[in-house]
């Protein structure tokens, strides 16, 4: 996984190390929620942190997008039609973008069923079905998918 950068005199012990990525925090929001019933489609864009030799702190910021559909069964083809007008609002064309499930290694996703998400040669994130070990951790009972997305190239 990503290695979490550091914060060298954080004011709690909490905020000691920089968010990596969105995903736990929309799965963290979608346990709070789950009493509404699902279907739940929840989204967040915000930054994160991670390590870079390109400027003098060691670490850079990069803007992301996460979401997560939960429901009675993992609902995939809702999180590919969301990063399908992701990229579409987003000015990017068909052949510019692609998905392969064969590159993908995240583990917050079910073998078999993630994919890496890739525009050219620059892979931007990852998609799937949420693996089950995942959802127990979170005390989640229903299936989910979800999508989490570098947006930085497109700002």
């Amino acid at each position: 996984g990503v290695r979490a950068a550091r914060i060298g005199n954080p004011k709690t012990a909490e905020f000691e190390e920089c968010r990596v990525g969105l995903l736990a925090g929309v799965l963290k929001t979608l346990r709070e929620n789950r009493a509404l019933g699902v279907p739940i489609r929840l989204f967040e864009v915000g930054d994160v942190v991670r390590h870079s030799e390109s400027n003098d702190v060691g670490a850079v910021n990069r803007r992301m997008c996460a979401a997560v559909f939960c429901g009675m069964t993992a609902g995939f083809e809702v999180i590919k039609g969301l990063l399908d007008h992701v990229m579409r609002v987003m000015g990017v064309a068909d052949g510019e973008w692609r998905i392969d499930p064969e590159t993908c290694e995240d583990g917050a996703f079910f073998p078999g069923r993630r994919a890496a998400v890739w525009k050219g040669e620059t892979r931007i994130g990852s998609m799937g079905w949420v693996h089950p070990e995942v959802l127990k951790n979170f005390g989640l009972t229903y299936p989910c998918s979800a999508l989490e997305l570098d947006v930085e190239p497109f700002l």
